[in-house]
């Protein structure tokens, strides 16, 4: 191929990764990624975007973020904070409590979610995470809409996990559930379309894949809020991921049987601190939370 066929070649690669590809592949990229994008079998084009790859990503203003195989295009657009605007009033948020006997977390009080704010429970397998995050969406659901994104039940488990929850309506008016539930076992920052997200549980092939994947939910919930489930080891506060969930979080639970741990909160009020304990009863089916005690082990 000549030169002038070469350059025309690589001209055309480059517009066509432009203008149909970057947009939608923010999230990062390979090389095999473009050439499966577009169906390039040929050699030499497959060569044009491999020329085009390392030049984006080595020139003195790059277009691209090399990170191992993978590339993350630089995406510059300047969208000031309209912080002049913002209403300070805090989410009026519900948690779960002791349905029957009256005992409760006390976070209503002491515990300030902010729109934007990522929030994790990382508990031992079976120690209640999913009937925590159930009864926040269900104390929730009335005032806010939201989303609940599994990656373990089907419609049957589901219904059958819903049983417990006889004290309150499920469904609405027009027949409908108060919640979405769907199947989602990765990319969850692609679904972030209600007000409440909840993620349970966050499950990678690679514990070092967590990081990235809370940072990417972060860079999507603009005025939404996120909550994720973790799995963690017996005895350790921070879940699978490490200290980066910790640093990303506004506001971190521990969870094992029977007693839940506040490991961070960013915007707390009252005697809410860093380290408070709590023990808990949990019945019904996995549903009710009761005996709700302070600082109990």
């Amino acid at each position: 191929m000549t030169d002038i066929n070469q350059d025309h070649l690589y001209a055309k690669v480059s517009a066509r990764i432009r203008a149909d590809f970057l947009e939608t592949h923010r999230d990062g990229f390979s090389f095999y990624d473009i050439i499966s994008f577009f169906n390039w079998k040929e050699t030499e084009t497959k060569k044009a975007v491999s020329k085009w790859l390392h030049y984006e990503s080595t020139k003195a203003d790059p277009l691209l973020e090399k990170r191992n195989k993978y590339y993350i295009y630089i995406y510059k657009y300047l969208e000031p904070l309209d912080w002049t605007n913002v209403d300070l009033k805090p989410l009026e948020l519900r948690w779960p409590r002791g349905i029957d006997d009256g005992t409760a977390f006390g976070f209503e009080k002491n515990v300030f979610i902010s729109p934007g704010s990522v929030n994790i429970i990382a508990g031992v397998s079976n120690t209640g995470k999913t009937a925590f995050l159930m009864n926040f969406i269900i104390e929730n659901m009335d005032k806010y809409s939201c989303l609940y994104m599994s990656n373990e039940f089907s419609a049957y488990g589901l219904k059958r996990r819903l049983r417990g929850f006889d004290w309150v309506d499920l469904i609405d008016g027009e027949g409908k559930p108060k919640f979405t539930a769907i199947k989602r076992y990765e990319n969850w920052h692609h679904m972030l379309l209600a007000d409440i997200n909840v993620i349970d549980y966050m499950r990678l092939d690679d514990n070092t894949q967590v990081e990235g994947a809370i940072k990417l939910i972060q860079e999507h919930l603009g005025n939404k809020i996120a909550f994720i489930a973790l799995q963690k080891p017996p005895g350790r506060d921070v879940g699978y991921g490490g200290q980066p969930t910790l640093n990303a979080a506004s506001f971190y639970l521990a969870m094992e049987k029977g007693k839940l741990k506040v490991i961070k909160v960013k915007d707390k009020e009252g005697n809410m601190y860093d380290g408070k304990t709590y023990s808990f009863g949990l019945g019904h089916y996995g549903a009710k939370f009761f005996d709700i005690q302070e600082g109990r082990e």
